[in-house]
């Protein structure tokens, strides 16, 4: 853990502009359907539940820390030389000094940062019901 604050930068960023995405989608199903804020409220918890399942099953699958098989897929917490997602590479264009907190192979990696992704994206879902009143 060379550099923490770039690590959980670089997930915080990731985080919110999947979530920024999730809002996207849902506002222009929104129209679509004619359900205003309750249809968003609808497709981020759809998308947030979607991206925890899939999170999680990939990190279940995921190759033990404490196992003997050293893969070059390696998708856990491990720190291991990996290329971008094409997504990754959209947030660091957007904001080119984030990219530069902490290098990619020091990073989490995508399925962990998907994971957390998707608990920002339902929890949004849940303040829209519970704090802003979208029933």
């Amino acid at each position: 853990m060379d550099n923490l604050a770039g690590k959980i930068l670089d997930l915080l960023w990731y985080a919110l502009g999947v979530t920024l995405t999730a809002t996207l989608i849902g506002g222009v199903l929104s129209p679509l359907r004619g359900g205003g804020w309750v249809t968003v409220k609808f497709a981020l918890f759809f998308i947030g539940f979607a991206l925890f399942g899939y999170a999680s099953v990939t990190l279940w699958r995921a190759p033990s820390l404490d196992s003997d098989e050293s893969d070059e897929s390696d998708v856990s917490f491990g720190v291991s030389a990996r290329e971008r997602t094409p997504f990754e590479s959209v947030l660091a264009r957007a904001v080119p000094p984030l990219d530069t907190l902490a290098p990619p192979e020091d990073r989490f990696s995508p399925p962990v940062k998907l994971f957390v992704a998707s608990l920002f994206v339902l929890g949004l879902s849940l303040s829209m019901e519970v704090v802003f009143g979208v029933r």
